[in-house]
């Protein structure tokens, strides 16, 4: 009977043991799952052109993640020209660019 009582104490603390390893790799993926959802927004500037690169919104609706391109004009009459689409068709420009452009 003492030997049983010992062999239950021993597993208790295994498991303990294993409980807060499964709590660490838990919170891990969690704190990785919101590194992969945050949302992050690149730009890149030219001399005529901006270009807002924004994806992973938190939002998770269809058409939120965006690439705006805006032209700068030089003429204080005309006002700058944004563009703006979706991943998906900006996916499609390059494929179109990349493709015809040498």
């Amino acid at each position: 009977m003492v030997l049983v009582g010992l062999e239950d104490s021993s597993s208790l603390d295994r498991k303990k043991e294993f409980d807060s390893i499964d709590e660490r790799v838990t919170l891990e993926m969690l704190n990785n799952k919101k590194e992969l959802n945050m949302k992050s927004e690149k730009s890149k500037n030219t001399r005529h052109a901006t270009f807002n690169l924004r994806r992973n919104d938190e939002a998770k609706r269809a058409g939120i993640n965006r690439l705006a391109i805006t032209t700068l004009s030089d003429n204080w009459r005309i006002s700058d020209t944004t563009i703006n689409m979706t991943l998906r068709d900006a996916r499609a420009l390059r494929d179109f660019l990349n493709k015809n452009l040498d």
